[in-house]
């Protein structure tokens, strides 16, 4: 009898185990034909599945019942582009309760917009959190009790999407690039799903001229095909005869073909439109830094007009940072007037690092603010179409390649979406350079803020959905303000930069595209007087110094045991910055110490500065190889030496695994060698394309 008693209780164990609290029933009766919400509801499915609720075909056996409703919409759109606006992505969701009964209805005049509605209900409402496209939080829903609420959602601007900047060698570059990548198209698909899970409608790349356009063009067909038929808009960004990391070209020059220019830009279009592009984003100029003969530029912009109508391909241009009066020019490829290409082709204003429209101090690309850029967004957006294109990281030397998490890009990115909302600007596109040490958390928190979601927008309020330790947020709360105040405002990130071609070059292209400190760091070893040595140590070294220390004494006060890998990477990020920081410290203090000592004619030891460096860096590369285990894609595809489509055979993490440029700045330092080549991983010649 006690045996068979055990026996019951375990079986009433079993089963009581095996019940969900919660089921859901779908009705999409009224869109069933609908491609669009097959895979969506497919896709939620399997997320409900995995949250522990049943999802049920009989109506009668649900708790929750979600109902779709596709309004009746009068509007005629001759593409998928101009059928993407903040109307028509806008959905009404409303949650009543009847006899323990939840109904969710879900109201929209499109199916994108109950696409978006359905995830928007898992995300907001069911605590389903999207943040990466390898990683999804999942809940456990057997037992949640699910409010009642009536919302109206609606995007901020018409266009809301990402662009994979496939020049560097990121995340699915090769995915994107190369049709003989394992599992490729599966990794393209699985960022698509991302976006729609995050409410977007655009996705763009780079093509590189080292795609084999036979073999590349059937493999990229059906992923785009894919795209659309979960309401992506798909382009494409090529260039006219851009030379620079092996840009896609519409055209050669000689002797690189013998062929005219016009016939090549015909053949290029009939190749490349076998794929259904819906925008071609078009680099008019020959580099990022030069202007192109406004004669010659109008004829071959309109001529591109022509041939690509009756494709209805959107065709758009971009604004880079540089001031016009900054790029090389000539006469003839000064702007004079307006064209009718003008208001043809739409417009992508583009911004660079952590720097917003709004900043008083923005010392990049040679610019004092980009006040010229806010003027153009305002002036263009009158006759054109008009999307701000900002960055959420700035691979080459400033950011997660140095590695540094560098938090301002959060409220920066928010201040300017808002902005932006506030001008009535058309899109919004955000130039994205890879996902590891939590940039991730940049690209999701804008992909949210360019929704009106009834909350005030704050810098770390995404991060609070997925990390729950009140003392971990509250730290980060405290670690974004230090660098806010210290790498920000206070231009420690002139320093903690690492150099770039251009810092180290000689004569002419010695330009300062990146922030830099007002002395080159060969003059302070070389030259430097006492004054400006006194300079660079109250500006840069001392300040670096109390950052450490604020850094330091602020997670002193805390007894963090990371409970999970988000936490993990989080306070890994933050810990290499603040190294970071004491590495520059001490480099700096080395050549400081250095030149003082060949002013002063002294023999004062200098060494135990570079020895600190040394061990700082060691300190730092463990956590790297602690890091590396967080990493959401392989480390063999992120940071190793590898063959590429792109300029760079590595993976974009390559210079971080061995920390190549803190290593480089105390060899520069140690042998007092400041060539740009000293120590070189990039292929200059190639980046520039001088070589192939």
């Amino acid at each position: 009898m006690k045996k068979q008693l055990i026996l019951f209780s375990l079986f009433l164990f079993v089963l009581s185990t095996s019940i969900v609290a919660n089921s859901i029933f779908i009705d999409n009766s009224t869109v069933a034909n609908s491609k669009l919400l097959s895979y969506s509801i497919k896709d939620v499915t399997a997320l409900l599945k995995q949250g522990k609720v049943s999802v049920v075909t009989n109506e009668a056996e649900a708790n929750w019942k979600v109902l779709l409703q596709l309004e009746q919409n009068k509007m005629a759109y001759k593409t998928l582009y101009d059928a993407n606006t903040k109307a028509m992505q806008q959905f009404s969701i409303q949650s009543t309760k009847q006899n323990n009964v939840n109904s969710i209805i879900i109201t929209s005049t499109s199916e994108k917009g109950l696409s978006n509605g359905i995830y928007y209900f898992l995300q907001n409402k069911l605590g389903f959190q999207f943040y990466h496209p390898k990683e999804t939080s999942i809940p456990d829903l057997s037992n949640y009790v699910l409010d009642t609420f009536t919302e109206t959602i609606t995007p901020r601007f018409d266009k809301i999407g990402f662009h994979i900047h496939a020049m560097h060698p990121l995340e699915i570059t090769e995915a994107l690039l190369n049709e003989n990548t394992p599992n490729g198209a599966e990794e393209i698909k699985t960022y698509i799903d991302w976006l729609c899970r995050n409410g977007q409608n655009y996705f763009e790349f780079n093509l590189l001229r080292s795609i084999k356009l036979k073999t590349w063009i059937p493999y990229i067909k059906p992923i785009v095909d894919y795209a659309h038929d979960r309401g992506i808009i798909c382009g494409a960004d090529m260039s006219f005869h851009m030379i620079q990391q092996r840009a896609f070209q519409l055209y050669k020059n000689f002797p690189a073909s013998f062929r005219k220019k016009d016939k090549q830009i015909l053949d290029n279009i009939t190749q490349l439109m076998q794929v259904n592009w819906d925008v071609w984003n078009v680099e008019f100029a020959t580099t990022e830094f030069t202007h192109k003969n406004q004669d010659k530029l109008h004829e071959q912009q309109k001529f591109l007009y022509d041939n690509l109508s009756k494709y209805n391909v959107k065709l758009t241009s971009r604004k880079h940072v540089v001031k016009d009066e900054n790029l090389i020019s000539n006469a003839k490829s000064v702007k004079t007037k307006r064209t009718d290409m003008d208001s043809a082709y739409a417009l992508f204003v583009h911004t660079v690092m952590f720097y917003g429209l709004q900043d008083s101090s923005t010392p990049v690309y040679r610019n004092k603010d980009f006040s010229h850029l806010r003027n153009l967004l305002i002036e263009s957006k009158e006759y054109r179409d008009t999307w701000y294109f900002p960055e959420s990281a700035y691979w080459i030397t400033f950011d997660n390649s140095v590695p540094m998490f560098l938090t301002p890009y959060l409220d920066t990115r928010m201040k300017d979406i808002l902005y932006c909302d506030s001008l009535g600007i058309d899109g919004h596109l955000t130039f994205s350079s890879g996902w590891e040490w939590n940039y991730w958390l940049i690209d999701w928190s804008i992909a949210r803020w360019c929704w009106k979601d009834n909350k005030k927008s704050e810098p770390l309020q995404f991060l609070k959905d997925v990390i729950k330790d009140t003392s971990v947020l509250d730290f980060v709360e405290k670690a974004n303000a230090l660098q806010t105040d210290f790498i920000k405002n206070k231009q420690l990130i002139k320093v903690l930069t690492a150099q770039t071609i251009t810092d180290e070059i000689g004569g002419k292209l010695n330009l300062e595209f990146h922030p830099r400190p007002e002395y080159s760091y060969k003059y302070i070893m070389n030259k430097a007087t006492k004054e400006e040595l006194d300079f660079i140590q109250k500006k840069y070294v001392i300040v670096l110094d109390s950052f450490v220390q604020a850094y330091n004494t602020l997670k002193a006060s805390y007894k963090f045991s990371p409970k999970n890998k988000l936490e993990n990477e989080l306070l890994l990020s933050l810990d290499v910055t603040a190294l970071r920081a004491d590495h520059r410290k001490n480099t700096l203090s080395y050549l400081l110490a250095y030149r003082l000592s060949k002013i002063n004619k002294t023999n004062n030891p200098v060494q135990q500065f570079l020895d600190a460096a040394k061990t700082v860096r060691e300190n730092a590369l463990t956590l790297v190889k602690q890091q590396e285990q967080n990493y959401h894609y392989p480390v063999s595809s992120l940071a190793t030496e590898k063959k590429s489509k792109t300029v760079y055979n590595f993976g974009y993490l390559y210079p971080v695994s061995n920390l190549h440029f803190w290593e480089r700045e105390e060899l520069q330092a140690k042998n007092n060698k400041w060539k740009f080549y000293y120590q070189n991983i990039w292929d200059v010649l190639k980046i520039i394309g001088v070589k192939k």
